[in-house]
Parts: C-alpha cells; structure tokens; sequence
C-alpha cells in the first residue's frame, strides 16, 4: 500500500518561525499546517496521519522522547506487536527546529519522514517493551506497587509513570533515537506516493 506523500508539508513547514515550546504548542500549530494543506489528521488513538506519526522536536532538548503512553492494564494486557507503541513507532514524520542565534525566534530546519520498521529496529524495541511490560506483571502479581520507572540494563527505552497515575509514557533517550534516526532515514526516492486530498 503506498503511504502518504509529505512533500507539501515539508514545503510548507521548512523555515516556518515557532513560539516558544509550552505545553505541546508547537506540535498543534504543526498539525494545523497539515491540516490547512489537505492532511487528515486522527483525532483519536493511533497515528495522527492514516500510517504516520506526526512529531516535532527542538534539535537543542535533551530530554528523553516518547513515543507514546498506555495505561497499565492495557500494557499487562498488550503483547508488543499488538500495541499502540509499535503502531506510533513504524513511520514518524520528525519535525525538527532549532532558535536562531540572531532572532531569537524557533525555526523549522527539517521535515522528514524516517522508516522504524524494519527488524533491526523492530527486534530492539519490543524487547524493551516486554522486558517493561513482564516487570509491570510481575510487580501487580506480587502485589507490589509499580515504580515510577521501569527499565533495565542495555534496553533501548524504558516506562516512566505520567502525572495521570495510572499511565506511563514509553521513552527513550536522545541518543537512542538520534541512533534509530541514522538507522531508518528514509531516502528521497518515492516511498510516500499518495497526495494529500
């Protein structure tokens, strides 16, 4: 099945000034971009296109990323590959700025569609999912509390607990995904054929 074709966006978003980043703003004015230029954006669970995930990043944050956020019942009760976090994590749309030194102002610099499916990548993050998720059981099991975080040695991402309580985002490091960025970049030649309307 061809995938949707991001080249409008990319024209439109590259060189585009952004506020300062609070509370998810950016992301929303960038869904609003995509939107204004023929994109179907879900509003619901998923991925925000019909088979890509929308995300933007300053180049300069060197927090972790998530990829996305399940509650605990639905992670004790979710293998890997039936889960939404495969389903964020196949192929993004990674919207990047950075402030320029001169204005002071957020400025767009990349827009580009990046490939995490295949097994290299595939294999790395459902073992971090499971070893999380087989942690969260075995806690519940034993009538233990389930901690804040949950990771382990040599995964590349791990669960952090939300402010909600009873949800917890899957992260990882910057430099695992800068790592699975060089891995998945998607080429320039025409994978994303379909137009938006």
């Amino acid at each position: 099945m061809a995938r949707t074709n991001l080249t409008k966006a990319k024209r439109a978003l590259i060189g585009m000034k952004l506020p300062e980043q609070e509370h998810g703003n950016n992301g929303k004015i960038i869904e609003g971009v995509l939107i204004q230029h023929g994109y179907d954006l879900n509003p619901n669970k998923g991925t925000d296109l019909s088979d890509v995930e929308v995300k933007s990043r300053s180049i300069d944050a060197t927090s972790a990323q998530t990829v996305g956020s399940m509650s605990k019942d639905n992670i004790m009760a979710t293998p890997y590959d039936s889960s939404s976090i495969k389903e964020k994590f196949q192929t993004q749309f990674r919207v990047k700025y950075r402030k320029d030194i001169a204005t002071g102002e957020n400025v767009i610099i990349s827009a580009e569609e990046y490939d995490f499916s295949i097994d290299t990548i595939q294999d790395r993050m459902r073992a971090a999912y499971e070893h999380g998720r087989q942690q969260i059981i075995q806690y519940i099991t034993q009538g233990q509390e389930v901690p804040d975080y949950i990771s382990g040695a040599g995964q590349c991402g791990y669960w952090e607990r939300t402010k909600k309580g009873n949800c917890w985002e899957f992260r990882m490091t910057t430099s695992t995904m800068t790592a699975f960025e060089n891995i998945a970049k998607v080429n320039e030649n025409p994978l994303f054929e379909l137009e938006a309307a």
